[in-house]
Parts: structure tokens; C-alpha cells; sequence
């Protein structure tokens, strides 16, 4: 081998390892979608595909329906594996903090979820309760009770999703 081609290979290298460094060590983003649903309705909404601690699958949508003239929702909205998981409604959803409660998400349902896999809470209010760089945990109210670790980065990015507004919409 020619002193050329082994400092080639020895880049190849050190450029694989600092790939393979940065693809482990970054965050998975999950892409804000906008959907213009009516003229000047807009919902944006990220989602995640996140496991419990039992490791059951959770499919995890924040998302925010902005109308003319309305207040807008921002929800975050839960949906379980059917038949595995239940959830008791009309229930909050307590949110943690290092081991501390630090806020409650009333339940949007109430008595009448599509489904009982599926859990939604209105987070208009709450987002501000919560810090930008800690770990959340979600103690989901199921009729086996699991919990849900949420990532800083993923609630930054529910942060992006509540401050976007239709005037600058796409």
C-alpha cells in the first residue's frame, strides 16, 4: 500500500468515526407538519414515537389547530398500543420533574375518548409550567398506571410547535 492510499484510508476512517460518533450522540428530530385544514385554519403537530417503562410503544402528537377568531388548542395526545393499554377517563395527566409533580394536564375526552387506547390533554396553559431542559415524566392515568419519560429535546420542539401562528404560516 502507497503512503497515498493509506492516508486516504486513515481519512476514510477518522471520517466514519466521527459519523458514527455524531449519528449516536444527536437527538432524533422530528419534523414540525402544517396543515392548512380549512382557509386560515392551520394545525401544526410533531410526533414521536416514544416507550413507556414497561416498553410498551406510545405514538406522542403535540400539536397546535389555530382558527380565525379562536383561541388556538394546544394538545398533546397519547395513543397506546389497543387492547394493551386503557386509559382512565376522565383523569389529569400528572407531569413530573426529577422526581417532583410540577404540573397537571386537564383531559380533553372527558367520558367520551374515540377509543380507549387514546388519551388528550390540553396543554394551552401548561407548557409554561414546564422547564426547556429537563427530562419530563408523564405518569399516564391507565388502568395499569406506566410512565412516560419525554425527552428535553422534545419538549423544545412542542415549544416550537405552540409559538408558530397562522399570520406566518408556510
Amino acid at each position: 500500500m502507497t503512503a497515498w492510499q493509506r492516508a486516504l484510508a486513515l481519512c476514510l476512517a477518522v471520517m466514519m468515526a466521527i459519523a458514527g460518533w455524531y449519528s449516536r450522540t444527536l437527538p432524533a428530530q422530528a419534523a414540525i407538519r402544517v396543515t392548512e385544514e380549512a382557509p386560515g385554519q392551520f394545525l401544526y403537530q410533531t410526533r414521536h414515537s416514544l416507550r413507556d417503562d414497561s416498553g410498551q410503544p406510545w405514538q406522542v402528537v403535540f400539536f397546535k389547530r389555530q382558527r380565525p377568531e379562536r383561541a388556538p388548542l394546544v394538545h398533546l395526545r397519547l395513543v397506546g398500543f389497543p387492547t394493551v393499554t386503557t386509559f382512565e377517563h376522565p383523569q389529569p395527566l400528572p407531569i413530573w420533574v426529577d422526581s417532583e409533580p410540577v404540573a397537571m394536564a386537564d383531559d380533553v375526552f372527558g367520558a367520551r375518548s374515540p377509543s380507549p387506547n387514546v388519551g388528550e390533554y390540553d396543554f394551552a396553559t401548561r407548557l409554561a409550567d414546564l422547564p426547556a431542559v429537563s427530562f419530563l415524566q408523564l405518569q399516564l392515568p391507565l388502568t395499569e398506571p406506566r410512565s412516560l419519560r419525554i425527552p428535553y429535546f422534545v419538549v423544545q420542539q412542542w415549544r416550537a410547535v405552540a409559538a408558530r401562528d397562522a399570520a406566518a404560516a408556510p
